[in-house]
């Protein structure tokens, strides 16, 4: 069914009656990808009311609503099975949520407002087939009175439509209702022969085995309910982050220069310019003191030669400034791009769990790696060698007066210069206090703008372009409310760097005057200490005008150090040592014979929880022997942890008790990069990068690094355009890609969204297969895919596995009826372990599973 998911594109976008709000809030859409944004469930769902006239409702109405809608939905019941129920909070990526319940989740928030319209595109692609058919079943019950337009490839969610249009090449082919087009033997009637799976099953129990199944819940596959809770506040789960205090400012850039010693030159010589220009502060109160005393005795010769020497100073400090401002930039862009590149670096390289975070949005993230390298790039550029400089002129000017008078030195350097240094103290920790909250907000904010921009279609289709802004608005005016909460407190000391200097001249000319009175000091004695002292307070007073630079630089340096600290697993001393699967280890077979074998996989005894949700455990005594070249497929309700094994296969957690071996060997011996070069992953949720499709193709490519070793990565060599064309004619898209205008340099668009989703996963699949990895993981691989094309690519992907280790993930059963091992989880364990044939036999949960797919009852 080609081009369908246009239809909804322009049935949500292009029409302008009353205007689009109106439109969009009697239009509901459930797209293909679900999209859900950082918050709780009942954020989620209530963000439907929106624009509606149920918009201004009491909160218990809106939570009735909200209640009402996941039942509908079938998501109720494992909502409450949450330790935190509707309160539990969804990360951006929503990874601790199966793709089905997030699915449910998409269509409550859609049915919440009862639209007028409701647009499905894939709506129930994700679920597992005993939710797909209470979700289908309540779909019906609220499509009464409302008119639906329902795009599937899945042909069981649309049997009962008033009618079905078939649409091949951008046109209609075929409409009528599912019995009249199954009559016809046309397009239809070959699409449901292609999802059929009833063949083989004892259809004399057909309506028996359906009548019982409609008393079995699914969730009673699902994952079981755990006692105890968990934090309400997301954070709480999230794991300890790291201390922003820990390093001092000075402490910070020491261990920071200390890592740049191949840029000493440009240290070394912003260091003497600092000295030098510092030092020519004391230099003149001695030139002024003198020049003072040459108007006293109309010496005209002295007075020009001291002239002249102001001119040296000022044609020096030229020549000083000029030099530090360049070899201080130098250092500075220097330092900044190295650090750049090591935040971004030192995030991919993170745990799953580190993302999972509420505070580790896509856009906080975004923001730490363009604000905090600039931070310190700004330090060192221009206000590290000032606030030097200004150390340098308070310490020899505070010298030079004491030199000159120890009296009259020491009584206004004890006078003015610790009011000036405490007041300054107290204000830059203030300022690291304000700073640090206040980037905390500021990422925050930022994540609403990135998520806004990654589900534009999602914001439109709901009219939740003014609750975002207004969202974003919030949390300006509180980063706005603090600022302003302390402004005073901070301007008090402020105040008081800025005006000591007025009360140390007082001091200086009441006191030195009656030095000079008595006669203990000269005139020039007198203004040598006096000025020596004014330039040093000053010096004190500017050296605090930096503050908000020294806590924005010292919250960086702490970020980006305890980023580097965070890292749970680097690879790479981890690789320099390990080996991959099939390598070594007791494994003879060497690696060029390795390569042309898959992995042998074992799960002993797994049992793990998502960090957000420590007690509510996902997999429970998990137990699967995957051998070398075979298919193992896992089907289940949404949410019993199919997934979840993938994401341990794939070392994006680690279990917390058990073992995931790998030929063998524990996977948490092996380095994460290495293993991860065996293995090709295609998710449920495709995902394709701004770039062309030869490009996005590549990328499967990388894992295959060769070559010299650099610090966090490895030299990798470019696929051939030979490779990535086998690689698309593996995945069967190559005939797709040829007849595309400009072929392999289509660009995917951000997100891929210049594709559609049945487009973008073939070249996930062919971006997969190009690293001819060992072990194969599809998540719902052939989830986006019509009939037809599930056939195909389901043909290509069989001719992929050739030798290779597989393990697929799927509630479209047709897609893994062939695997060597079909293994039922429920409750995070193996319930049923079989070939289709032999699972079918035993009548079990796979048999009622089969039997809520079969859609040929009428035409058999």
């Amino acid at each position: 069914m080609s081009d369908s998911t246009a239809v909804v594109e322009i049935l949500t976008s292009d029409l302008n009656y009353r205007g689009f709000k109106w439109l969009r809030t009697n239009v509901r859409l459930v797209n293909q990808e679900p999209k859900l944004f950082s918050g709780t469930i009942f954020q989620n769902v209530v963000d439907g009311l929106t624009g509606t006239d149920k918009d201004g409702l009491a909160g218990e109405e809106k939570q009735r609503l909200v209640t009402e809608a996941c039942k509908a939905a079938y998501a109720h019941e494992f909502i409450e099975r949450l330790p935190n129920g509707y309160k539990t909070y969804i990360s951006e990526r929503g990874a601790s949520l199966s793709g089905g319940q997030k699915r449910r989740i998409v269509i409550a928030r859609s049915i919440v407002s009862n639209p007028k319209v409701l647009l499905l595109d894939e709506a129930t692609s994700a679920l597992d087939p005993n939710a797909e058919k209470i979700v289908q079943a309540a779909l019906n019950n609220v499509a009464r009175g409302r008119t639906m337009v329902v795009i599937a490839h899945r042909l069981s969610t649309v049997r009962d439509a008033d009618n079905i249009v078939v649409i091949s090449k951008g046109e209609a082919v075929e409409s009528g209702s599912h019995e009249q087009l199954i009559g016809r033997g046309g397009a239809y009637a070959r699409l449901v022969k292609a999802q059929d799976l009833s063949k083989g099953v004892d259809k004399a129990d057909d309506h028996q085995e359906a009548a019982e199944d409609k008393d079995v819940a699914p969730a009673d596959l699902d994952v079981a309910p755990t006692h105890g809770s968990t934090p309400a506040d997301p954070a709480a789960g999230a794991g300890a982050q790291w201390d922003h205090g820990r390093y001092g400012l000075l402490h910070g850039l020491l261990f920071i220069l200390r890592e740049q010693r191949s840029l000493w030159r440009p240290l070394a010589v912003t260091l003497v310019c600092c000295l030098v220009g510092g030092g020519t502060y004391p230099a003149l109160a001695i030139l002024l003191a003198k020049t003072l005393k040459a108007f006293q005795t109309m010496d005209v010769s002295r007075g020009n030669f001291l002239a002249l020497m102001f001119l040296v100073v000022a044609f020096g400090n030229s020549v000083v400034y000029f030099f530090l401002g360049w070899f201080s930039n130098v250092l500075a862009q220097t330092v900044m791009k190295h650090y750049r590149t090591q935040v971004f670096n030192d995030t991919l390289r993170q745990g799953m769990n580190f993302f999972d975070r509420p505070d580790n949005s896509t856009g906080a993230l975004i923001s730490r790696i363009a604000t905090e390298p600039t931070s310190l790039q700004q330090l060192l550029s221009s206000d590290v060698p000032l606030l030097a400089m200004n150390g340098v002129n308070l310490v020899s000017s505070s010298v030079v007066a004491i030199a000159h008078g120890w009296r009259l030195g020491l009584v206004l350097a004890l006078g003015a210069l610790p009011i000036l240094v405490g007041a300054g103290f107290v204000r830059v920790r203030l300022e690291f206090r304000f700073e640090q909250d206040a980037a905390a907000l500021f990422a925050r904010s930022s994540g609403v703008v990135v998520e806004a921009v990654m589900g534009i279609r999602t914001i439109s289709s709901l009219a939740l372009e003014r609750v975002i802004v207004d969202r974003y608005e919030v949390g300006l005016q509180g980063i706005a409310a603090q600022a302003i909460g302390d402004l005073g407190f901070k301007m008090l000391f402020y105040a008081l760097t800025q005006s000591v200097s007025f009360l140390a001249m007082a001091l200086g000319f009441w006191y030195g005057g009656r030095l000079v009175s008595t006669g203990e000091y000269s005139t020039t004695q007198f203004y040598t200490i006096f000025m020596a002292i004014i330039y040093s307070s000053e010096a004190a007073a500017v050296l605090f005008q930096y503050s908000s630079s020294m806590t924005k630089a010292r919250i960086a340096i702490n970020y980006i150090l305890g980023l580097r600290r965070q890292l749970e697993l680097v690879d790479d001393q981890d690789d320099a040592d390990s080996q991959a699967p099939g390598q070594g280890g007791g494994n003879t077979t060497g690696e060029k014979d390795a390569a042309a074998q898959g992995v042998e996989v074992r799960c002993q005894g797994v049992e793990f929880a998502y960090p957000l949700r420590p007690r509510h455990r996902v997999l429970r005594g998990m137990e699967l022997d995957v051998r070398s070249g075979k298919m193992v497929a896992l089907v289940g309700a949404s949410g019993c942890g199919k997934s979840t094994v993938v994401s341990l296969l794939e070392r994006f957690y680690d279990p917390m008790a058990g073992t995931v071996l790998a030929d063998g060997r524990e996977v948490r011996t092996l380095g994460r990069r290495r293993y991860r070069r065996d293995m090709g992953l295609v998710q449920q949720e495709p995902v394709l990068y701004q770039g062309s499709i030869r490009d996005n193709v590549a990328l499967g490519g990388g894992a295959r690094g060769q070559g010299r070793r650099r610090r966090g990565a490895e030299e990798q060599q470019p696929l051939s355009e030979a490779e990535v064309v086998a690689a698309c004619r593996a995945a069967d898209i190559w005939d797709f890609i040829a007849s595309l205008p400009q072929g392999f340099d289509t660009p995917c668009g951000p997100q891929g969204l210049s594709l559609s989703g049945g487009q973008r996963q073939p070249i996930a699949i062919a971006r997969a297969l190009a690293g001819r990895p060992r072990l194969l993981l599809l998540d719902e691989a052939t989830s986006a895919l019509d009939s037809e094309s599930e056939r195909v690519v389901q043909q290509a992907l069989a001719r992929a596995a050739a030798g290779r280790t597989a393990v697929a993930v799927a509630h479209r059963l047709s897609t893994v009826r062939n695997a060597d091992a079909i293994a039922v989880v429920a409750r995070g364990a193996v319930a049923e372990l079989g070939t289709h044939d032999e699972l079918v036999a035993r009548r079990g949960l796979y048999y009622q599973m089969v039997l809520s797919q079969s859609l040929d009852r009428e035409a058999a």
